[in-house]
Protein backbone atom coordinates (compact mmCIF):
# COMPACT_ATOMS: atom_id res chain seq x y z
CA UNK A 1 0.00 0.00 0.00
CA UNK A 2 2.83 2.40 0.79
CA UNK A 3 4.18 1.85 -2.72
CA UNK A 4 0.82 2.82 -4.25
CA UNK A 5 0.71 5.97 -2.12
CA UNK A 6 4.17 6.91 -3.39
CA UNK A 7 3.07 6.34 -7.00
CA UNK A 8 -0.02 8.52 -6.51
CA UNK A 9 2.05 11.25 -4.88
CA UNK A 10 4.57 11.13 -7.74
CA UNK A 11 1.85 11.27 -10.38
CA UNK A 12 0.22 14.25 -8.67
CA UNK A 13 3.58 16.01 -8.59
CA UNK A 14 4.22 15.25 -12.29
CA UNK A 15 0.75 16.52 -13.15
CA UNK A 16 1.34 19.77 -11.30
CA UNK A 17 4.73 20.29 -12.98
CA UNK A 18 3.17 19.64 -16.39
CA UNK A 19 0.24 21.97 -15.69
CA UNK A 20 2.66 24.71 -14.65
CA UNK A 21 4.46 24.39 -18.00
CA UNK A 22 1.17 24.20 -19.91
CA UNK A 23 -0.17 27.32 -18.16
CA UNK A 24 3.01 29.24 -18.92
CA UNK A 25 2.79 28.10 -22.54
CA UNK A 26 -0.79 29.32 -22.83
CA UNK A 27 0.07 32.66 -21.19
CA UNK A 28 3.07 33.32 -23.44
CA UNK A 29 1.01 32.39 -26.52
CA UNK A 30 -1.71 34.84 -25.54
CA UNK A 31 0.24 37.71 -23.93
CA UNK A 32 3.81 37.40 -25.23
CA UNK A 33 6.42 38.24 -22.57
CA UNK A 34 5.21 37.30 -19.08
CA UNK A 35 6.73 37.50 -15.58
CA UNK A 36 8.55 34.25 -14.95
CA UNK A 37 8.17 32.94 -11.40
CA UNK A 38 10.72 30.15 -10.90
CA UNK A 39 10.15 30.02 -7.14
CA UNK A 40 7.13 30.51 -4.94
CA UNK A 41 6.07 34.00 -3.89
CA UNK A 42 5.41 32.50 -0.47
CA UNK A 43 9.14 31.91 -0.05
CA UNK A 44 9.69 35.62 0.46
CA UNK A 45 10.16 36.57 -3.18
CA UNK A 46 8.88 39.81 -4.64
CA UNK A 47 5.50 39.31 -6.36
CA UNK A 48 6.17 42.13 -8.86
CA UNK A 49 8.63 40.80 -11.43
CA UNK A 50 9.41 42.38 -14.80
CA UNK A 51 8.33 40.46 -17.87
CA UNK A 52 10.79 37.89 -19.14
CA UNK A 53 11.50 37.62 -22.84
CA UNK A 54 9.53 35.08 -24.85
CA UNK A 55 12.76 33.13 -25.42
CA UNK A 56 13.42 32.92 -21.66
CA UNK A 57 9.86 31.76 -21.03
CA UNK A 58 10.09 29.01 -23.68
CA UNK A 59 13.45 27.88 -22.30
CA UNK A 60 11.89 27.62 -18.83
CA UNK A 61 8.86 25.75 -20.20
CA UNK A 62 11.11 23.22 -21.93
CA UNK A 63 13.19 22.84 -18.76
CA UNK A 64 10.00 22.25 -16.74
CA UNK A 65 8.68 19.69 -19.25
CA UNK A 66 11.97 17.81 -19.21
CA UNK A 67 11.70 17.69 -15.41
CA UNK A 68 8.17 16.30 -15.68
CA UNK A 69 9.31 13.74 -18.25
CA UNK A 70 12.06 12.43 -15.96
CA UNK A 71 9.60 12.10 -13.06
CA UNK A 72 7.17 9.93 -15.00
CA UNK A 73 7.03 6.34 -13.83
CA UNK A 74 8.22 4.05 -16.63
CA UNK A 75 5.51 1.76 -17.95
CA UNK A 76 5.22 -0.46 -20.97
CA UNK A 77 1.50 -0.37 -21.74
CA UNK A 78 0.44 1.68 -24.74
CA UNK A 79 -2.07 3.80 -22.81
CA UNK A 80 0.60 5.49 -20.73
CA UNK A 81 3.37 7.28 -22.57
CA UNK A 82 5.69 10.19 -22.15
CA UNK A 83 4.39 11.59 -25.44
CA UNK A 84 2.44 14.43 -23.84
CA UNK A 85 5.55 16.13 -22.45
CA UNK A 86 7.51 15.50 -25.63
CA UNK A 87 4.68 16.78 -27.82
CA UNK A 88 4.47 20.09 -26.00
CA UNK A 89 8.26 20.43 -26.22
CA UNK A 90 8.14 19.86 -29.98
CA UNK A 91 5.47 22.52 -30.37
CA UNK A 92 8.03 25.08 -29.15
CA UNK A 93 10.55 24.25 -31.87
Amino acid sequence: MAFLKKIKKTMLWVSSVFLKAWSQFQLVQFYGPIPLFKTSIGEGNVPELPRSSVKEVYEHIIETLKEAETLLIPRTDSEYKKDMCVAVQLKHY
